[in-house]
């Protein structure tokens, strides 16, 4: 999908400004009046390639796109967004600028056979309401799933152990209604990520440009999951944030899998070992917006590939030093 923008649009939202967190852009977002048509919700979020937007119009999904955010200067504090959508017959050009604690939003709509029917739409946008759990099946999966992960904690104080469990069960209910909106999308991509690994000779390329649209989906989960953080880290110390981590992902796990990486390649370096665990970690971080084990195995898979082409690449590097030393006398150990 070609997505161009026009200089007059750009005008209207001044310089680009590079690379710069803003936190009054991400999250999930719908129409301040509920009645009103046109554009209806927007997820905002930051993958590995920068910041997206995905946008509905009513029930239909216009899709993701890329979300430019500029300042009134080049490397100025981010101020407002700017993303398009080229579909068949229409060029959509949207921008956000954050107004209170919600978000203003424009439309251009541009007509490619008809300038009649060339519009723009202003829509005022409030934070989605936290996921609530309705029922009592949902309630008391919930309840469990918070429980066990307090109790692998093994925390003395009971009150600190109520108000970690709280911040858990808040944390899992908007995991669930996310997830109850995107696991087709995800299980389909999911479906091609398998296909493109399992393709005859093997390249792991085509599953990895898989892997990309992925984390694309998940980037509107990630703000909800920082501020879950956020909350865990207001009550409990470092290390035991850490644990909640390792506990939830312990299989196959982080920890797990790296010692066993160490175990099954000697000699590695300590630049190798922090090269393989920061890939892991990032295994670890993915994993914990799911609590599917299919997909949290798919996951840490993903990531498993990087660390055995990076052993790959450094067992290459030896024999291709040994080929290249091949009949040169050794070396005197006297000079």
């Amino acid at each position: 999908m070609t997505r161009t923008v026009p200089s007059a649009v750009v005008a209207l939202l001044l310089a680009a400004a590079p690379g710069v967190a803003a936190d009054p852009f991400s999250g999930r977002w719908v129409n301040a009046d509920e009645k009103a048509g046109g554009l209806t919700r927007l997820e905002v979020g930051k993958t590995d390639k920068g910041w997206a937007v995905r946008a509905w119009a009513g029930e239909a999904d216009r899709g993701q796109a890329t979300l430019h955010l500029l300042g009134d200067a080049a490397g100025a504090e981010p101020k407002y967004g700017l993303a398009s959508w080229d579909d068949k017959g229409t060029v959509t050009h949207l921008t956000l600028r954050p107004d209170g604690g919600g978000l203003a939003a424009e439309e251009f709509t541009v007509s490619k056979d008809d300038p009649g029917r060339n519009r723009r739409s202003m829509y005022a946008l409030k934070r989605a309401a936290p996921a609530a759990v309705t029922d009592d099946a949902a309630r008391k999966r919930v309840d469990q799933k918070a429980a066990k992960v307090v109790d692998a904690l093994k925390l003395a104080d009971a009150g600190k152990a109520a108000k970690v469990k709280a911040v858990v069960g808040d944390w899992l209910a908007v995991m669930a209604a996310w997830h109850a909106e995107h696991d087709a999308e995800l299980n389909r991509l999911w479906a091609e990520w398998n296909t493109a690994r399992a393709a005859v000779p093997k390249d792991e390329f085509p599953g990895e440009v898989v892997a990309h649209k992925i984390e694309a989906v998940y980037a509107s989960l990630r703000p909800a999951y920082e501020e879950y953080v956020k909350r865990l880290a207001a009550e409990l110390t470092a290390d035991e944030v850490e644990a909640v981590k390792e506990n939830w992902s312990r299989s196959p796990g982080m920890t797990r899998t790296y010692t066993a990486y160490l175990e099954t390649v000697p000699g590695l370096t300590d630049t190798d070992k922090e090269v393989i665990k920061a890939r892991l970690l990032l295994a670890r971080e993915a994993a914990m917006l799911t609590d599917a084990d299919k997909e949290v195995v798919a996951i840490y898979k993903r990531h498993k590939v990087k660390v055995e082409q990076y052993v790959g690449a450094l067992e290459w590097a030896k024999l291709h030093k040994a080929f290249a030393e091949r009949g040169k006398p050794p070396a005197d150990p006297k000079k």
